[in-house]
């Protein structure tokens, strides 16, 4: 037995709008991601230093020497000393 038109249109819409929803969910879990974790980062640390990187960190990817600028800068800016400090290990590098 066939499916009438109407039947086979009203799956599509509820296969549509099951999409939707589950867009706009994905959506605002990123969202609220995106602000939860330098919050959290600042409420269990309480440095701004490290929520300035968390904050950082979820920008789009950026080369290796990149980062190791952008921390090294944070460090120093902070006052912490950035000599005789061993470089982190990347995802990926030989050691």
């Amino acid at each position: 037995m066939e499916e009438s038109p109407d039947t086979q249109l009203a799956g599509r819409r509820g296969a549509f709008l099951a999409l939707v929803v589950a867009e706009f969910v994905s959506i605002t879990g990123s969202e609220i991601s995106a602000l939860a974790v330098p919050w959290f980062v600042l409420v269990t640390t309480g440095s701004p230093v490290r929520t300035g990187l968390a904050l950082a960190a979820e920008f789009p990817p950026a080369e290796r020497a990149q980062w190791q600028q952008l921390v090294e800068g944070v460090l120093r800016k902070s006052g912490a000393d950035t000599e005789g400090v061993a470089p982190p290990v990347w995802p990926g590098t030989i050691t």
